[in-house]
């Protein structure tokens, strides 16, 4: 009788992990166009939009997925946070607002009922780093409803323009909660509102950055770079065109101050439209207004 209680017993603690691994929950995953392989030779770039070989997730914890950078964190924070009613109300209301033009995907059904089912063991092997089986779960699942989201029709074939800046060593240092002095600093931001573009500290040289092109086109995202400054010199404030055909935005000029650039689309070439003759104040923070003039800010008035 002992040994038949301790069998039970036994078999009782290793059923949910039979539920967890089965076939019939693999058979699911399969069906949310998840290819495990891709997991497993290639990662994105931490804050970068490009491709680079990985023989394994265990080297940097990064994960393919709708946002580049998906790390064992971030993984973490949006399972924990995943709120399934609130999924199901923005299918609703996509499919209420569109209802010729959004079609919600058996998949990404199947997906929702799997996160919800098994979240709290989720949770509890992606704060395992040995558990491979729940990192290709969970990056699946939320690639596919990701890409049923941005198949939204407001934003579907649109495209946005966004400085894509590598942070590289620092990448980890500028997302810690204990850093909130120097993230802004590390992103190419002020970090309080009474600073501007003037604190930024070396914005003539070291910057990774580069404004690109994002497209989003039947739930899939395509990244092209449409312009990099010279010599490593810091961009921000990008504002596009009614147009659509150019954009200001503001950089280091003559005389290493900030200056407001325009930048046309048609040929990739930027040019400087604020004067040489701002010697001592910086430009920032450009915009078109609809009568054809352009408005920025600067330090001209603490001369």
């Amino acid at each position: 009788m002992e040994k038949k209680a301790v069998y039970i017993l036994l078999l009782l603690l290793l059923l949910p992990l039979v539920i967890f691994t089965g076939a019939s929950d693999k058979e699911k995953i399969s069906s949310v166009k998840f290819d495990p392989v891709s997991y497993s030779v290639e990662s994105w770039h931490t804050r970068c939009g490009s491709w680079s070989d990985a023989s394994t997730h265990s080297d940097n914890n990064e994960l393919p997925g709708i946002v580049p950078g998906h790390t064992r964190d971030d993984l973490i924070l949006r399972v924990n946070s995943f709120d399934a009613c609130k999924y199901r109300m923005a299918l609703d209301d996509l499919k209420k607002t569109f209802p010729s033009g959004f079609k919600v995907e058996s998949s990404t059904l199947q997906a929702l009922e799997l996160l919800e089912e098994h979240r709290d063991r989720l949770i509890t092997g992606l704060n395992n780093n040995e558990d491979e089986e729940a990192f290709i779960m969970a990056s699946g699942l939320l690639k596919s409803l990701d890409g049923q989201l941005l198949k939204n029709p407001l934003i579907d074939g649109k495209s946005v323009i966004a400085i894509q800046r590598t942070l590289g060593s620092r990448s980890r240092v500028a997302r810690s909660e204990n850093s909130a002095n120097i993230t802004a600093f590390d992103l190419g931001l002020a970090p309080s509102n009474f600073q501007n573009n003037s604190e930024l500290p070396g914005p003539t040289g070291g910057w990774d950055n580069r404004f690109v092109e994002i497209t989003l086109l039947n739930g899939e995202r395509s990244i092209k770079t449409v312009y990099s400054p010279p010599d490593g010199i810091v961009i921000a404030d990008p504002q596009v065109h009614f147009s659509g055909e150019k954009m200001l935005f503001s950089s280091i000029g003559t005389n290493d101050r900030w200056h407001i650039f325009e930048l046309d689309f048609r040929t990739n070439q930027a040019k400087q439209i604020t004067p040489e003759a701002y010697r001592d104040f910086d430009s920032f923070e450009p915009a078109y207004t609809p009568d054809g003039r352009i408005v920025f800010c600067a330090t001209a008035t603490f001369l």
